[in-house]
């Protein structure tokens, strides 16, 4: 066995361990459900990344992916005019100025929103939740409501997906409770895939890591919480009503709206975090200054320095770890979205190696910010277990984070 193997090895046994040291059973650590779900990983990794079929998986992804950024800027177009046309940018900033950030985020998630809000009025999408969520449920043993909010994070929002089971939020137990917010904060959604697969290593690689980390995100928030309690969906679970719109063109129309919605977003966060990153770059700065600090420390190289031993785990090689280290520090302390930016920029400066496995590390909406936003979520469904969703908070960013690690050294090890 290669050393890269035996590194992606170690940080599979050691993230799940790490989350044992935390756990509030300890003595009833899950081994059949670890063992079960770590050979899933393996094996459906072993199939996406090392065979002749999965490379096909690997290329359509790719190439849905790509379509869908060319249609969505054909779209963009027709509304920002030579804005959205990158030749004509280039000629007047010339090479390697074609495109607006902005112009294209907004254009690409306001596309795929309104492609999946009418695949879900055609009952397509529920259908596919359906049946990942009864195959978690016969082959893992988890429970309905649990496995229907899992499998629907592949394809929604960490906020949304919890809407899916919104008649048995009120009743979940709380190891179920955890184990949604968990997968939540450990995968990303389709609308996320499409911008993310521009800047990290492809959609192929992003579906992969989605697939590993909905597995991963359940097998992790049970280490921590095992279940104690009678679960009331054990029998399984039935998806709310999907169809939300009298007509395709309404759901398109509804579709496109709520995109449009979640890309100002995306922007106003991307533009406020930047802000504050130069702000505590500053302040530190000014401070080592102070105390004779002739090449200050910025804030995401201090958080880096604590995730170089995570790095190190996935199977990151050593001469990148301190690089890969700070992404995921910026990943853990802002947003994955600017994980995935300075990610793009070190595009033939890291490894191939390094640059893949940080893809699978930083794919996962696991931040602060994000925990906010699902104990909201939680509360407006569920008033009376806001309280209980905040005490799990912390414990569903150390999940999320492992899963995604987890993913990473699963990827890093089937890669080799």
């Amino acid at each position: 066995m290669d050393f890269p193997r035996i590194q992606s090895l170690l940080g599979i046994v050691f993230f799940p361990a790490l989350l044992w040291l935390f756990s509030k059973h300890r003595n009833a650590f899950p081994w059949r459900l670890a063992a079960w779900t770590l050979a899933l990983q393996l094996l459906g990794a072993w199939c996406v990344l090392r065979t002749v079929p999965g490379h096909f998986l690997f290329l359509a992804c790719d190439g849905v992916a790509d379509q869908l950024s060319v249609v969505a800027m054909e779209g963009a177009k027709t509304v920002f005019g030579p804005l959205a046309d990158g030749v004509q940018l280039e000629k007047v900033f010339g090479e390697g100025h074609g495109h607006i950030f902005a112009v294209w985020v907004g254009a690409v998630i306001t596309v795929v929103s309104a492609s999946v809000a009418l695949l879900n009025h055609w009952n397509v999408l529920p259908r596919v939740v359906s049946l990942m969520a009864l195959l978690l449920r016969k082959t893992l043993g988890y429970s309905g409501s649990e496995s229907l909010c899992a499998t629907a994070n592949g394809f929604l929002g960490h906020t949304e997906s919890i809407l899916v089971i919104k008649a048995y939020v009120e009743k979940l137990t709380s190891s179920e409770l955890l184990s949604t917010m968990t997968v939540g904060l450990a995968t990303v959604s389709v609308g996320a895939i499409a911008v993310y697969a521009k800047l990290g290593d492809g959609a192929g690689h992003l579906v992969t890591a989605i697939c590993l980390s909905i597995l991963g995100g359940m097998l992790c928030s049970k280490i921590l919480l095992p279940e104690t309690e009678q679960s009331q969906t054990r029998a399984g679970a039935l998806l709310g009503p999907s169809r939300t719109a009298g007509s395709a063109v309404e759901a398109v129309c509804a579709g496109a709206q709520q995109g449009l919605q979640l890309a100002l977003s995306v922007l106003a966060m991307l533009l406020a975090f930047t802000a504050l990153v130069a702000i505590a770059n500053i302040c530190l700065g000014g401070v080592q200054a102070a105390l004779g600090v002739s090449q200050p420390w910025k804030l995401e190289q201090i958080v880096g320095v604590f995730h170089v031993p995570v790095a190190w785990l996935t199977g990151v090689p050593a001469q990148d770890c301190l690089a890969v280290g700070e992404l995921l520090g910026r990943r853990t302390v802002f947003n994955e979205f600017l994980g995935y930016l300075a990610l793009a920029d070190l595009r033939g400066v890291l490894s191939s190696r390094s640059f893949t496995l940080a893809t699978y590390a930083l794919s996962g909406f696991a931040n602060p910010a994000s925990i906010g936003m699902l104990v909201a979520a939680v509360a407006s469904i569920a008033p009376g277990r806001m309280r209980e969703a905040a005490e799990l908070g912390a414990r569903a960013l150390l999940a999320g984070l492992c899963t995604s690690y987890l993913s990473a050294a699963v990827a890093g090890f089937v890669l080799g």
